[in-house]
C-alpha cells in the first residue's frame, strides 16, 4: 500500500538525510565566506601544492573562493528545494494514512452498529408450562435476525 506508515517512515529517513546535508552544506558556506573575509584582510595568500607552500596571487585565490560560494550557493538552493519537496509528500502522506485510520475507525464503528436495522424485537412470549397450558405471558425482549 502506497500510503502505509512505512512510506512515512521511510520518508521521514530521506527528509532527516537531506536536512543533514543541507546543514553541511550551510557549514561549508560559512567557512568559505570566512575564508573570503580572511583573504579581503591579508595581503599575503599561500597556496598548499604537495608538501609546499606557494605565494598565491590574492585575486586569484578571491575568483576561487567567489566560485566555491557561487557553486554551494546553487547547491544549497537545490537542496533546499528537495527538501521542501520532500516535506510536503511527507505531509501528503501522514495525511493520507490519517485517512485511511479514520476509515477504518467508522467502518468498525459500523459493524457494531449495522446489525440494528437486520433485527427485530419480540416483545412478548408465551411460556408453555410441560402440562402444555399457557401459565403465564412474559415480557421478554430478544433479538431476532430478520
Amino acid at each position: 500500500m502506497a500510503s502505509s506508515p512505512a512510506a512515512v517512515r521511510e520518508l521521514q529517513q530521506d527528509l532527516e538525510s537531506q536536512a543533514n546535508a543541507l546543514s553541511k552544506i550551510q557549514k561549508d558556506i560559512a567557512k568559505n565566506h570566512q575564508e573570503l573575509e580572511l583573504l579581503n584582510e591579508n595581503s599575503n595568500v599561500y597556496k598548499l601544492i604537495g608538501p609546499v607552500l606557494v605565494k598565491q596571487d590574492i585575486a586569484e585565490a578571491n575568483a576561487n573562493v567567489r566560485k566555491r560560494i557561487e557553486y554551494i550557493s546553487v547547491e544549497l538552493k537545490r537542496l533546499d528545494g528537495t527538501l521542501q519537496d520532500s516535506e510536503d509528500k511527507q505531509n501528503s502522506k501522514k495525511e493520507s494514512v490519517l485517512q485511511l485510520q479514520q476509515k477504518i475507525q467508522t467502518l468498525q464503528a459500523g459493524k457494531s452498529k449495522s446489525y440494528l436495522p437486520f433485527v427485530r424485537t419480540v416483545q412478548s412470549f408465551y411460556l408453555l408450562s410441560s402440562s402444555g397450558y399457557s401459565s403465564m405471558l412474559f415480557p421478554v425482549k430478544t433479538f431476532l435476525p430478520c
